[in-house]
């Protein structure tokens, strides 16, 4: 069938790449043709410029080549993706809706694309969502936000990325809906290994934040690397600190992912291929519920920390959701929903 996916694939965050990247990938190894709708809010330049500009007011020259790099290194490979063109592609059969925060109605990106991202803008095809997620948006919010669209509701079948999600698609639907893993959990790593380049460190703790590390908690950090023998590599060039900083992109994401000995994150996607690639891994606890779920998701809850006095026994976790086979259960278990609300 063809199928169009829904989502944000063309945001300069490895995460978003990866997801759509991944969910892309296992819809077309079982024979459908895959699209992608075209996302205007986040294909533009706007954010790279905004970044341009912003460096260039504070006087950090240096920072502009990064900026611009990155722009290059996400439209290129970007270019994997097909985009849906309304004049030569035939209408899409299934519109798969996610993943990622669609649902997200606290910020006014995705409140613009409600329309899209309710399944309102293709009335003859089958609507399905995958592993949607309304982020820490309340019941309420969603609810005052979403009712305008009820009566009109078109998807088939739901399917969301955490049980938070899954209870306000249920008191606004009065559904029953399923949760599935995370696109990017439904690939193995030699899936993604492809993808990877030669690193130049043998031995490092990876760090990738979104939030700032304050200098009492880089002490930590650095205390670890120091008895573990471990250089310290970050994907934070605004705010570099730690022996080897790096540019994002797809590409450099998954190389030193897959060759680092720790990993220290607070984000989704950096827990997501902490997992994937089995790593022992700590995540700082910022009360984002969809990290909690995941992770709860895998029973790996306590590789969740709060006080960085905790961080080196955290780090020192086993993770063996892949050799118990928790991983292939949940990946199975989503793919088997996938398909058959594809297909049903």
């Amino acid at each position: 069938m063809n199928v169009l996916i829904i989502t944000v694939y063309n945001h300069e965050n490895c995460g978003s790449f990866l997801q759509a990247y991944a969910l892309g990938r296992v819809i077309s190894q079982h024979g459908h043709n895959v699209s992608y709708l075209y996302s205007p809010l986040t294909g533009k330049d706007y954010s790279c410029i905004y970044n341009v500009l912003k460096q260039i007011y504070k006087g950090d020259l240096k920072a502009v080549p990064f900026f611009l790099a990155r722009r290059r290194w996400f439209k290129k490979a970007q270019m994997c993706f097909h985009i849906y063109d309304s004049f030569f592609d035939p209408r899409p059969e299934v519109v798969v809706i996610g993943s990622d925060t669609l649902w997200n109605h606290q910020k006014p990106f995705y409140r613009n694309m409600a329309k899209e991202y309710h399944g309102l803008s293709f009335p003859c095809s089958k609507v399905i969502t995958y592993a949607i997620s309304a982020a820490n948006t309340s019941t309420k919010e969603y609810y005052n936000t979403v009712t305008p669209f009820k009566e009109k509701i078109r998807i088939s079948h739901f399917l969301a990325r955490d049980k938070h999600t899954k209870d306000i698609i249920d008191e606004v639907y009065g559904l029953d809906s399923k949760i599935v893993c995370d696109p990017t959990l439904l690939l193995h790593k030699e899936e993604y290994d492809s993808m990877a380049r030669p690193v130049s460190i043998e031995k490092y703790l990876l760090l990738y934040f979104f939030n700032e590390i304050t200098s009492c908690q880089k002490k930590y950090v650095i205390s670890f690397a120091k008895i573990y023998k471990l250089k310290i590599v970050s994907f934070s060039f605004t705010k570099p600190w730690g022996d080897k900083i790096l540019n994002a992109s797809p590409y450099n994401f998954i190389s030193w992912f897959k060759e680092a000995e720790y990993v220290l994150t607070d984000t989704f996607h950096g827990t997501a291929f902490s997992i994937i690639y089995g790593k022992k891994f700590a995540v700082f606890d910022e009360n984002k519920i969809k990290v909690k779920e995941l992770l709860k998701q895998y029973d790996l809850l306590q590789h969740l920390f709060k006080n960085y006095e905790d961080l080196g026994k955290t780090l020192l976790m086993q993770n063996d959701v892949i050799s118990n086979g928790t991983y292939d259960k949940i990946r199975e278990h989503s793919l088997h929903l996938l398909n058959r609300a594809i297909s049903d």
